[in-house]
């Protein structure tokens, strides 16, 4: 055991379209780690898929399956142009749900996700002032990102700070350690990322839609199925149905 949990949740439609308490958990975990000016991790690398009740125990095991891919920290100098575009490239795929979605510490972005891929974007805020595009920022990462996963291309260009450790130290490490010290968990949202109002409820909407669609597909995939196995034992004996009927009911 090593910490309380005041009540969150895992799950990865929220985590991959919008603020999350548990992702911003692990973003300001890295950031103040790092001492670094902010922070920017991908939803994807948050995988437990779980939610947590008010007072749950939490144990190494639980932060080792929410955070599954032993990804290391990697602290970066980057402009804020380049930050810009990297949040870009995060914002690109919401629509498709994909785990690139950026989740960030120490700054504040509004973005409008009806808007075209690489203009979504509106506002980026640290410290309550507008970034600075060619301003040098601190940006703590993972390894994976710093080497232009997900799509990142732009943090690749982004020179590297060493943290004066032999082998960086694992996130999921760095995460246990900073919970064991608060003993009670209780990350909260604070408007990091700002998007439209009726956004959340079109996503939603869309992804009802899937599962309906996907879900009408698998039953017509069944109901052909049936119809192929008793046509062709139709085929093979005409009178093999009312042999069968004789001894049970078909129940469909």
């Amino acid at each position: 055991e090593i910490g309380i949990v005041t009540g969150v949740q895992t799950c990865a439609l929220p985590i991959w379209t919008q603020e999350n308490a548990f992702a911003n958990l692990v973003a300001d975990t890295v950031r103040k780690f790092a001492n670094a000016d902010m922070a920017l991790i991908n939803g994807g690398i948050i995988r437990g898929n779980q939610s947590y009740v008010e007072g749950q125990r939490l144990t190494r095991r639980d932060i080792a399956q929410e955070l599954p891919f032993r990804s290391k920290l990697a602290v970066l100098t980057i402009t804020g142009q380049q930050l810009k575009q990297a949040l870009e490239n995060g914002l690109s795929t919401i629509e498709q749900v994909r785990g690139r979605f950026p989740q960030i510490s120490g700054i504040e972005v509004t973005y409008q996700p009806k808007n075209n891929v690489g203009e979504r974007i509106t506002s980026i805020k640290i410290d309550g002032e507008n970034i600075n595009p060619t301003r040098s920022y601190k940006l703590a990462t993972t390894d994976y990102l710093a080497n232009g996963g997900d799509g990142y291309q732009v943090l690749d260009e982004c020179p590297k700070i060493a943290l004066g450790y032999m082998d960086p130290p694992m996130v999921v490490d760095v995460l246990i350690d900073s919970i064991r010290q608060q003993e009670t968990l209780g990350p909260t949202l604070s408007q990091r990322l700002v998007q439209s109002d009726d956004w959340n409820e079109h996503l939603c909407h869309c992804r009802c839609l899937e599962k309906i669609e996907s879900a009408n597909i698998f039953k017509l995939g069944i109901c052909t199925l049936v119809y192929q196995r008793v046509r062709h034992i139709h085929y093979r004996d005409p009178f093999s149905l009312f042999k069968i009927g004789r001894f049970q009911k078909y129940s469909w």
